[in-house]
């Protein structure tokens, strides 16, 4: 636990105490700096990852309470940043798909965001190759696949079977949240 605290707190802590201290303030534009571990995962750094999603998260809230918060997945920096300082984690890297912003690219991806009038809450810095990316992360696939339509529902009827329907509309539901069926009095909790 004092690991997950010690990496979580600047990031997350910090985050969390700076919003509140702006919360009455008029803010015209908020950006948080994330990692792309937020939404990806990083191995052997769950508290970095944790602490990251933690920031995207506020930053949904800020927009949803009106304040124009983006909070940028930043990948990996080719010519400044964390990965440069492992010969090893530029390698990881690089075999799992994913390529190195420039200095560049990523002053264009900060001057978009600081630019344009609205932003969405989490905006993903980090280009991929997809097919290497996949190849060792296949769990991954859901991430990078086309939105499927859904059906219409059936309008519900009234009477007796209104919650027979209701529980299957929300099963079906659920079922296609998290990839199985589950039982209608299963914690939803327990099962991610």
């Amino acid at each position: 636990v004092a690991q997950l605290r010690a990496a979580w707190a600047p990031k997350g802590r910090g985050a969390s105490v700076l919003q509140g201290a702006l919360r009455n303030q008029p803010i015209n534009r908020h950006v948080l700096f994330s990692s792309m571990a937020g939404a990806l995962g990083s191995a052997g750094q769950l508290n970095y990852a944790a602490a990251n999603a933690h920031l995207d998260h506020l930053a949904l809230r800020q927009q949803e309470r009106g304040v124009n918060t983006s909070s940028v997945q930043w990948g990996p920096f080719g010519d400044v940043g964390m990965a440069l300082r492992d010969a090893r984690t530029i390698l990881r890297v690089q075999r799992m798909g994913m390529v190195a912003l420039s200095m560049q690219q990523g002053l264009g991806v900060l001057q978009w965001v600081l630019g344009a009038s609205r932003t969405p809450p989490v905006v993903g810095a980090y280009p991929i190759d997809h097919a290497r990316y996949l190849e060792h992360n296949p769990a991954a696939a859901p991430l990078f696949a086309a939105p499927r339509p859904k059906a219409a529902p059936r309008p519900l009827k009234t009477g007796r079977d209104t919650s027979t329907r209701l529980e299957q509309v929300v099963g079906a539901a659920v079922q296609d949240a998290v990839g199985r069926v589950v039982a209608p009095d299963a914690p939803l909790m327990s099962v991610g």
